[in-house]
């Protein structure tokens, strides 16, 4: 039996901005290996990669938007097109759960395994995402919900069974920042409760 081959998935947030691309390129009569050496200063990327972007199976540094952006002399619009849509898009695919957190006017969670994402210390979520410094930022980002002005921001109720507060992400000094921060969050509007581990 053949292995089964899996397509990558295309993120809605990349499409705008690989379409975009493929239409700057398509004006200028270059092909997609064309455009990958021209890139990086003339260093190149492969053919794939440009592919990648423009069908939105994966998403590229800002850099690299300011570099097209140059290449195809856009005015800025390369670039302001990945702050609006790329910049953010460092969650995985399947992850839409962003858009629901900004419109939510009360958030509930229960976990089990790890402190919640909009909990987390920048220390704990680099352990859990192996170092990716952009979806670290990108998980930061996402606490902006608990602090803005306008809207208000959502009540949240956190319930955090023991173990997650036992279980050491990274080393013992994270743990002791993460339980600390933990305690400072608790507010008026953000509710955080330990659930015993006997029940």
């Amino acid at each position: 039996m053949t292995p089964r081959r899996y397509r990558a998935k295309v993120s809605p947030a990349l499409l705008p901005f690989g379409r975009r691309l493929r239409r700057f390129r398509e004006a200028k009569g270059w092909s997609q290996e064309s455009l990958a050496r021209r890139a990086r200063d003339g260093e190149g990327v492969t053919p794939q990669y440009i592919g990648a972007i423009e069908t939105g199976r994966t998403r590229c540094t800002r850099e690299f938007a300011e570099a097209m952006d140059k290449v195809f002399e856009a005015d800025g619009e390369l670039v302001a097109l990945w702050d609006d849509l790329v910049k953010d898009s460092a969650f995985p695919v399947w992850f839409d759960w962003v858009s629901i957190e900004e419109a939510a006017v009360e958030l509930v969670s229960y976990s089990l395994g790890l402190v919640h994402g909009l909990l987390q210390i920048p220390e704990y979520a680099n352990v859990l995402l192996y170092g990716d410094e952009e979806a670290v930022e990108a998980r930061m980002r996402r606490q902006d919900i608990l602090s803005r002005v306008e809207p208000a921001p959502p009540g949240c109720s956190f319930l955090i069974d023991e173990a997650v507060l036992q279980r050491e992400v990274g080393n013992p000094q994270i743990m002791y920042d993460q339980l600390n921060h933990l305690v400072e969050m608790s507010s008026s509007n953000l509710s955080i409760q330990v659930v015993p581990m006997p029940g």
